[in-house]
C-alpha cells in the first residue's frame, strides 16, 4: 500500500474491513484529497463499497465521507477520499473502509468533478474538467493546459492558436523546448484519460513513443503533475494571464522567499523549499500558484513579463536553459481565493505536503 495526499456502511464493521488513519502533521488542511494505492491482494479480492469517519473506538462520527475507487486488473486499485472541512495541524482522523464484493465505485460528493474527454477547445481535441469555481481544458495532442477559468469565467492561461505572447506561447506546463512537447496547440503527444470520478481525474500523456511521460491528477481545488520520464533536462512553466489578462500595474508576484514584487518586475534566482510562486490578479484578489514538491539545491528559477502580454515563470529555467533532470518530479498548480502571501503559503503547504497515512485491519470486537 502506498499513500500520498455508495451504499451506507452498517453499524458494525464487516470482516476484513480496514481503517485508514491520516495524521495532518504540522500543517492545517482544507478539503484535502487523500490517495491510497493498494497493491494486488491487499484488498483480499473485494473492493471498497463505503467509507465512514470514525472515532478512536471505531464508532461513526459523521455522514459518509466523499470517496472514489479506481480498480485495476489483477486486484488492488486507487482509493481517493476527502478530508472534509478544515483539519487542524497535529490532528489524526480515522476512516473505516467497508469492503464488499459488489457496490458503488464512489460515494456522494457535494460538488463532483464534471469530466468530458470529447470536447474541442481552440481547434484541438481536449479534455474538460470542471468543479466549483475552476474549469480546466487540456489539449490531448499538445498535452498541456490551454485554459483555466475561474468562477467569473476569467481565463488564467488564455492559449490561442496564434499571436505569440498574446496567444500560442501560453500554456502549462510547456515542458520541453524547442520540441514543443506538453504544450497546448502541439501535435506531437498522445494522451489517455485513465480514471474519472467525482474527486479525481487522471490523465497520462507521452511523447517520443513513451520516452517522455507525465501524469496529471486533477482534484476540485488543484491539479498535480508528475513527470514520470524525461530523457533530457526540462522546465515547468506558467505562461498565462492572471485574472484573464496580465496587468503589469496592478498584478503581483509572491514567492516562497517571502518577497512580493510587481508583475512588471523580472527576477532570477532559486526558490527555497517548499518552492512556490503565486500570481495575484489585482482586480479579483485571486491567486494562481505553481509549486515544486521536491527539494533541489542550486536550481535556477525565473520570471519575467513577456511583451506585457503574459507571465513567463519557470521552475528550473534561466532564459533558454533547462535545469530539471530527476524523475519522478512533482508539481502542483492551483487557483485560490486569496491574495495574501501568508494565507496562500498556508493553503499551499496544506495542499502539497503529504500527510502521514496508515492502513490497518479493523480491530475485532474480541480484540
Amino acid at each position: 500500500m502506498n499513500a500520498s495526499s455508495g451504499a451506507p456502511p452498517g453499524d458494525h464493521a464487516a470482516v476484513g474491513d480496514l481503517v485508514v488513519s491520516v495524521d495532518s502533521g504540522k500543517y492545517s488542511r482544507l478539503d484535502l484529497p487523500v490517495t491510497v494505492v493498494f497493491d494486488s491482494g491487499e484488498l483480499n479480492g473485494v473492493d471498497p463499497i463505503g467509507l465512514l469517519e470514525v472515532d478512536s473506538a471505531g464508532d461513526p462520527i459523521a455522514p459518509e465521507t466523499p470517496w472514489q475507487f479506481d480498480g485495476r486488473d489483477g486486484g488492488g486499485g486507487t482509493l481517493v477520499f476527502m478530508l472534509t472541512g478544515t483539519t487542524a495541524a497535529e490532528t489524526v482522523r480515522r476512516y473505516r473502509i467497508r469492503l464488499g464484493s459488489t457496490g458503488p465505485v464512489h460515494g456522494a460528493v457535494e460538488a463532483p468533478l464534471q469530466v468530458d474527454d470529447e470536447v474541442s477547445h481552440q481547434s484541438q481535441a481536449s479534455i474538460r474538467v470542471a468543479s466549483a469555481g475552476r474549469t480546466w481544458y487540456y489539449h490531448k495532442h499538445g498535452a498541456g493546459f490551454a485554459s483555466l477559468y475561474d468562477r467569473d469565467e476569467n481565463d488564467w492561461i488564455s492559449y490561442r492558436p496564434e499571436g505569440g505572447a498574446s496567444g500560442n506561447y501560453r500554456g502549462v506546463p510547456n515542458l520541453v523546448y524547442p520540441e514543443g512537447y506538453f504544450h497546448p496547440g502541439g501535435m506531437k503527444c498522445e494522451t489517455r484519460l485513465i480514471a474519472s470520478g467525482p474527486l479525481c481525474a487522471r490523465i497520462e500523456s507521452t511523447a517520443e513513443d513513451g520516452a517522455w511521460a507525465v501524469r496529471w491528477e486533477i482534484y476540485p481545488r488543484h491539479a498535480r503533475l508528475t513527470v514520470l520520464r524525461a530523457p533530457k533536462p526540462f522546465w515547468v512553466l506558467y505562461e498565462g494571464t492572471p485574472g484573464g489578462r496580465l496587468d503589469t500595474e496592478s498584478d503581483r508576484v509572491v514567492r516562497s522567499t517571502g518577497e512580493t514584487t510587481p508583475a512588471s518586475e523580472p527576477w532570477t534566482g532559486p526558490l527555497p523549499d517548499l518552492a512556490w510562486a503565486g500570481f495575484v490578479d489585482g482586480a479579483s484578489g485571486r491567486m494562481l500558484y505553481l509549486c515544486r514538491h521536491e527539494t533541489y539545491d542550486g536550481l535556477t528559477d525565473s520570471y519575467w513579463p513577456m511583451q506585457e502580454a503574459m507571465t513567463v515563470f519557470g521552475f528550473g529555467r534561466n532564459k533558454l536553459e533547462h535545469f530539471h533532470t530527476r524523475t519522478p518530479a512533482r508539481f502542483t498548480v492551483g487557483l485560490i481565493e486569496s491574495e495574501e502571501r501568508d494565507a496562500a503559503g498556508d493553503l499551499i503547504c496544506g495542499a502539497v505536503r503529504d500527510p502521514e497515512v496508515s492502513v490497518d485491519p479493523e480491530p475485532s470486537e474480541a480484540g
